[in-house]
């Protein structure tokens, strides 16, 4: 099979022809492990990074989510997620490696799924969660886990006969958790997710590593009462 390796955005404006198609067992993997952790947002206003095609974001806006914004480096992907035509929902082509063109204090919950293993310093996309939340906001982070990551696991995909990749970067746990104290967050729960008969009725992908742990998620708070950091 040939490969091609392309910078991201590229990468993705090939892949949303098919990215919703696709059997991804981490899709499967994050669906579980936000519905488990954040179990509802209803009345929150949302911010995703990453958005995508906007399947998230559809979740978000049938669970009651009152505002929504979209963020992404690919224009293909947000050409289908602007096809939803989803009410009370903003979508923006936006590089994580730089600052967001959203007001402060403007969401109550942020996320991150699959988004920050293209990135390579973790520090400015988590400063920038923290200040676009509101003060109690949450922050809800699902990544590869360093586990798979470090044994070459990362984001590819097939189409017509080539093999796509594009860059990624392994981070490591202490990366995460010293990136979000450092930029001002209290650490709710971390969980270490491994297959799971739900994450296997969404995809059949999910125990081709075996029961070793697929993703990371952490979840972590905006304090009340803040001082910058």
């Amino acid at each position: 099979m040939k490969s091609n390796h392309l910078e991201t955005d590229e990468a993705y404006d090939i892949w949303a022809k098919t990215y919703d198609d696709y059997d991804n067992p981490m899709i499967a993997m994050c669906e579980v492990a936000f519905s488990e952790t954040c179990p509802t947002v209803d009345g929150l206003d949302v911010i995703e990074f990453g958005c995508g095609t906007g399947r998230n974001l559809v979740k978000f806006a049938n669970g009651g989510a009152k505002t929504l914004v979209g963020l992404d480096f690919s224009a293909g992907m947000l050409q289908k997620a602007k096809e939803l035509e989803l009410a009370n929902t903003r979508l923006l082509q936006h590089d994580i490696a730089q600052k967001a063109p959203l007001e402060d204090e403007s969401g109550d919950l942020a996320t991150f799924m699959l988004v920050l293993e293209h990135i390579e310093d973790l520090t400015l996309p988590l400063q920038e969660s923290w200040r676009l939340l509101r003060p109690g906001g949450h922050l809800f982070i699902a990544e590869i886990h360093p586990y798979l990551a470090l044994k070459g696991t990362a984001a590819h995909f097939e189409a017509e006969g080539v093999k796509y990749t594009m860059p990624t970067f392994s981070h490591d746990v202490s990366h995460y958790i010293n990136g979000l104290c450092d930029a001002g967050f209290e650490i709710n729960k971390v969980n270490e997710w491994r297959p799971s008969v739900k994450a296997s009725e969404k995809s059949e992908k999910v125990k081709k590593h075996g029961n070793v742990p697929y993703l990371l998620s952490i979840l972590c708070r905006k304090p009340s009462r803040v001082v910058a950091p």
